[in-house]
């Protein structure tokens, strides 16, 4: 727990130096807001984007390890040297914000969540491939071909190149797997900063997904340790949503040479391409970079409008370079981007039984011969396999729509403009619930989502209530339909709030009996060490793979190590060494 909690500040001051670097940076190239505008927790999000990227470009070329490390930091400080008017007032915003009277809640967050990534049990996926893709990315940064000898490689979540780059394996005897668990305490912070500054900035839809965190933190808490790439993805859409709908805020507060709309959100836009890269189930997000699109356009900058499509390529082209690698594909386990004829691309038959099995065990249907079954089919099945609090969730997406409408209402009935930076991003969310439902309807896969849209609702309608957007008028029957309305949108919120209860406390006894198991366990100065399993050895000459004897399980400690052998046995290497890679047995 204090190795956790030691490696955490070490990362939090890289993250916030990156992210302020990089921020001030493109504040001169894309007319982006200055980093002491947006604050230091979008800069420390920046910060681990931006090294996200620098691994993935990084693991083309070499293993993700010390080299990769050290050259990070000695770009890091020639950045501070060249920006450092920028980097100390975000310092000192920063510890100012230790020193307020948040302090001990700063405390008591992080020594929680530093309690939970320092035991416990690990994510089913890290034991099957999390774990061994960042070894995989550590040892060999790219391996050729490596989506033949487990198809789980071929995932390629751009998450696990910054776990890689920060598992600290190179200096610690284990390795460090703390990057949700960061994640997780940096966003808890910036949300609980936020809502206790809600009367201040009025961002109402903003408070609405930092609540949405706090909410996945809860519900995931459990597994800080695992280096889920799911939980990454969820947390940094809610993130992105968050920010997203604080910009009319942000704009209210700084002149308009400070902040540039186009600017703010094609900086979101760009957030949104690298987001996919992530998780490819969050791709509905890159709508939201219609908004700058057409700002830009009709301001008539197309010089800008490049620069920014030239930033969202390069931030998603690395991403898009090791799933080649990796996988043979542009995009697994998409079929129709059939691009590349190259000797160690995962066959497509395989691909096809893989879309397919994650299709069918979301659904509930749990055999691929059922992958064509129709909405009116699986649909029963999938809902009888749902547990009450799930349900619950999902009957509050249908709650938050009325709630819409009355909020439409209500800003119509004083003259407000017509926001379009909330209409694209319902639009986002609408997109991406639907892609979720229809394609892979797991409820892990779409929380961001799912918690997005109702608590949006009900939160802009407590905005709009607390600001009066319902005037009253000399008609009675005009004062008749604003109290029916209002009336219904407060019942309608009091039904989404206990659509939520039943999750919360289904989660919150979970964490609370998660604590109890776990308060002996001795792993209050170091954090347990990733799983170790049986494991036996395939060799092809001087070639060495390693696959589990146990069911579902695989290691860190022996690369490269697979968890199926019959996997293993349908391929072959490419050459005479591992970093040859690997291909399909003709």
């Amino acid at each position: 727990m204090l190795e956790v909690l030691i490696l955490w500040g070490y990362m939090l001051l890289v993250c916030m130096t990156a992210g302020t670097v990089v921020l001030s940076l493109l504040s001169r190239i894309l007319s982006t807001p200055k980093p002491s505008i947006l604050g230091p927790a979008s800069c420390v999000m920046t910060g681990i984007f931006a090294l996200t990227i620098y691994a993935e470009y990084f693991s083309l070329f070499a293993g993700v390890g010390a080299a990769a490390h050290l050259l990070m930091l000695a770009l890091l400080a020639a950045g501070c040297y060249f920006y450092k008017d920028e980097v100390r007032p975000i310092f000192s915003r920063f510890r100012r914000i230790l020193y307020s009277r948040e302090w001990l809640l700063i405390l008591l967050f992080a020594a929680a969540a530093a309690f939970y990534t320092s035991r416990g049990k690990f994510h089913t996926d890290t034991g099957i491939y999390h774990a061994q893709a960042i070894r995989l990315i550590e040892e060999y940064g790219t391996l050729l071909g490596s989506g033949n000898i487990q198809q789980h490689f071929a995932y390629n979540s751009s998450s696990l190149c910054f776990a890689a780059l920060f598992t600290f394996s190179w200096i610690l005897p284990g390795a460090f797997h703390g990057t949700t668990g960061f994640l997780m305490t940096v966003l808890g912070l910036y949300s609980v900063h936020g809502l206790l500054n809600l009367r201040k900035t009025r961002a109402f839809g903003s408070a609405a997904c930092q609540c949405g965190i706090l909410i996945y933190i809860l519900t995931d808490i459990y597994y800080a340790q695992s280096p889920a790439t799911d939980y990454f993805a969820m947390l940094c859409a809610l993130f992105l949503f968050s920010e997203w709908l604080k910009g009319s805020a942000l704009r209210a507060l700084h002149r308009a040479g400070d902040f540039y709309p186009a600017g703010y959100y094609g900086l979101l836009a760009v957030s949104s391409i690298f987001i996919v890269s992530i998780k490819l189930s969050a791709a509905a997000v890159v709508l939201l970079a219609l908004y700058p699109l057409a700002i830009l356009i009709k301001e008539k900058k197309p010089a800008l409008i490049l620069r920014f499509l030239l930033a969202g390529f390069l931030a998603f082209l690395p991403f898009l370079l090791r799933n080649i690698l990796i996988s043979g594909w542009l995009l697994y386990p998409v079929k129709s981007l059939d691009l590349f004829a190259v000797d160690w691309k995962v066959p497509a038959a395989y691909l096809e039984h893989d879309s397919a099995q994650i299709s069918v065990w979301a659904k509930c249907l749990y055999d691929v011969n059922k992958k064509d079954w129709s909405i009116r089919q699986w649909f029963p099945v999938w809902f009888k396999g749902q547990q009450h609090y799930e349900i619950m969730l999902f009957y509050a997406q249908f709650v938050s729509v009325p709630l819409l409408f009355i909020d439409f209402i209500g800003r119509r009935s004083r003259g407000l403009r017509f926001r379009r930076d909330y209409a694209i991003y319902y639009a986002a969310v609408f997109a991406s619930l639907g892609i979720w439902f229809l394609e892979a309807p797991f409820i892990r896969y779409g929380l961001a989502f799912l918690f997005a849209l109702p608590l949006t609702a009900a939160f802009e309608f407590f905005g709009m209530t607390s600001g009066q957007l319902f005037p009253r008028r000399e008609s009675s029957a005009a004062d008749s339909g604003q109290t029916v309305l209002l009336t219904l949108g407060t019942g309608l919120c009091v039904a989404v709030f206990i659509c939520f209860t039943s999750w919360i406390d289904h989660y919150a006894m979970d964490e609370l009996v998660f604590a109890k198991h776990h308060l002996t366990e001795p792993y209050y100065l170091t954090q347990i060490p990733f799983d170790t399993v049986k494991e036996a050895e395939k060799n092809w000459g001087d070639i060495t793979v390693y696959y589990s004897e146990e069911n579902d399980m695989n290691s860190y400690w022996l690369v490269p190590s697979v968890c199926y052998s019959d996997m293993l046995d349908r391929s072959q290497p490419r050459g005479t060494t591992v970093r040859d890679g690997f291909r399909p047995r003709k």
